[in-house]
């Protein structure tokens, strides 16, 4: 028996045979053409058929996947469109005369190197996802079909796995995963917790110890993997399976009654969604509302932004889905990784860095006033508040608080009715807003911290970027003192804060976020009634006494161990 520790990336336990896998790497050697304009024809019409899989693949995974999800398979297809790369490639093929194959082949490999090299344009960090757009174009062209390797039940093992891979598989015989590569907000991660199957990160393969044959035990939460497990052990692992589902099932029997602690305190866990469909079934898993609608899935994908009329009628149809519950709907948060055709801006050394959030909203205030009109007028058909994104500063805070000022003048005149008492957030995503949420809830009702950007920002680590993914963990200490300090100052300010990023769906940080006196979870719907459960195990008195020692504690390793001591008991 041999026990390998890495990083629990999706919770769950797995056991069964392993299985090595190598995904294919397709590659061409150079050959040149006759005929151009043929070869242009090919590659035209193998990117339509890449386009037309993509599609077919995001309506298959649309109503059961995250909202991150939808974003990597989004963003793939702009991979498609990117008027730069395919300029390469068009050239590659008119004017050196290579064949569609190899100017592909160049093309993606060449566009690769210059946005790793220069770090410019909206997808510098997104090389995964070129990668695997760039294989499922040369599949098209070479006629060979995506790889599908799992006939019988399996943990697969693996350096790394593209999420056309992923989500290609047989899920039936797909146990868990264990690879090399990865972080918890890595593809792997985000999308093994948004399908339910366990994962791990940091486990090196191929391992000499680890045949085909060989038997496995995966523990998602904390990480470990058990390679020939004595009977002993096994046992001992088959008997926490059996009473983890039995507890996963009694969880979900009770997932639309409130989390209630055991000395009878009440926090409200609510999710995060993109549309009307995520809406339904975050609803039906139990949500107690709406803690984040990212509107800005509305106006990507077009070639200009929806109409006010267009906003608001989907609006509404939110609204009326959730009924009394509360719905906290962002505002258009675009920029970094989410461009769009009619928001033409100068290519950025560092977009995570640059024209992002409200602060690009501002640059173009005509959009940002047909939305904060929409919502406005939605504001009578429900519960609704909402929220400006990436507010790093009181102008920018003033500037935002006087362009809903106008609008409500504006619907005034034009007899629309709207809710004068809508209640107005901002979210915390950088450390800069950390510091002086007392000023920025002067001006706003409430906040929202946003955990994944608030790490990479505090951290100085790109959660996109696998060369520091080890870097980027929301459970480091100056993270976690952040986010105590924006609790303290919002419940000095008599104001509620919520917590909608990746760590509100971490059932091992749930002990700390409610001794830190969170107020509210948000996250994807179908981690909810885990969640929830996972509230009900603790008093707040003994959540309280973690977080103090949580906040004692230098290393993220430390406080993992810690929590996941915790999660064991």
């Amino acid at each position: 028996m041999k026990i390998l520790q890495g990083l629990g990336i999706s919770p769950g336990i797995a056991i069964g045979p392993a299985f090595n896998f190598e995904p294919p790497v397709l590659s061409v050697a150079e050959s040149r053409c006759t005929d151009p304009q043929n070869e242009l024809e090919r590659l035209l019409d193998a990117l339509e058929v890449a386009s037309r899989q993509i599609e077919a693949l995001y309506e298959t995974v649309q109503n059961e996947l995250s909202p991150e999800t939808a974003s990597i398979i989004e963003t793939q297809q702009l991979f498609l469109q990117d008027p730069d790369l395919l300029s390469i490639v068009n050239q590659l093929i008119l004017q050196d005369r290579f064949t569609a194959e190899y100017a592909w082949f160049k093309g993606v490999s060449t566009f690769e190197e210059m946005l790793s090299s220069l770090q410019i344009g909206v997808f510098a960090e997104r090389s995964v996802d070129l990668y695997d757009v760039g294989q499922r174009v040369l599949r098209i062209l070479l006629g060979k079909p995506i790889s599908r390797p799992l006939n019988h039940p399996s943990i697969l093992f693996s350096e790394d796995l593209a999420p056309s891979i992923i989500l290609g598989m047989d899920r039936e015989n797909l146990l868990a995963f264990c690879t090399a590569q990865g972080s918890l907000t890595s593809h792997v991660a985000i999308l093994s917790r948004a399908m339910g199957i366990p994962a791990v990160a940091g486990i090196f393969s191929p391992n000499p110890d680890i045949e085909n044959t060989t038997s496995i035990i995966v523990d998602g939460q904390t990480g470990t993997v058990i390679v020939d497990p004595d009977t002993t052990t096994l046992e001992k692992f088959r008997l926490l399976s059996t009473t983890s589902r039995q507890r996963d099932l009694t969880a979900f029997s009770l997932a639309c009654q409130p989390a209630i602690t055991r000395d009878q305190h009440t926090v409200p866990v609510s999710a995060n969604i993109g549309s009307v469909d995520e809406a339904v079934a975050a609803l039906q898993s139990g949500a107690d509302g709406i803690g984040l609608f990212r509107t800005e899935y509305l106006f990507l994908g077009r070639k200009t932004p929806p109409s006010e009329e267009d906003q608001y009628q989907y609006y509404t149809r939110i609204l009326h889905q959730a009924g009394s519950k509360p719905v906290t709907a962002r505002t258009v948060d675009l920029g970094g990784d989410k461009p769009v055709e009619y928001i033409q801006t100068e290519k950025e050394a560092n977009p995570f860095l640059g024209l992002r959030g409200t602060r690009l909203a501002l640059k173009y205030p005509h959009i940002l006033r047909d939305q904060l009109c929409a919502l406005l007028r939605a504001s009578v058909q429900g519960n609704l508040k909402i929220m400006f994104p990436l507010v790093s500063s009181i102008p920018e805070a003033l500037a935002a608080r006087e362009l809903l000022d106008e609008c409500r003048s504006e619907l005034e005149r034009r007899s629309f009715p709207f809710d004068p008492q809508m209640r107005v957030g901002v979210m915390i995503e950088t450390p800069a807003a950390a510091m002086i949420t007392d000023f920025l809830l002067n001006q706003f009702d409430f906040c929202s911290i946003g955990t994944n950007d608030l790490v990479q920002y505090t951290l100085a680590a790109d959660r996109t970027n696998p060369a520091v993914s080890s870097a980027s963990d929301a459970l480091d200490p100056a993270v976690v003192r952040l986010i105590d300090q924006v609790i303290r100052l919002a419940h000095v300010a008599q104001k509620k804060v919520s917590l909608c990023g990746e760590l509100a769906g971490d059932p091992t940080a749930v002990p700390l976020l409610l001794g830190l006196h969170l107020d509210e979870f948000s996250l994807n719907g179908r981690g909810i009634p885990l969640i929830k459960d996972r509230i009900r195990r603790f008093t707040l008195c003994e959540a309280e006494g973690i977080a103090a020692h949580v906040l004692s504690l230098h290393t993220v390793a430390d406080i993992r161990k810690f929590l996941l001591s915790v999660e064991l008991k």
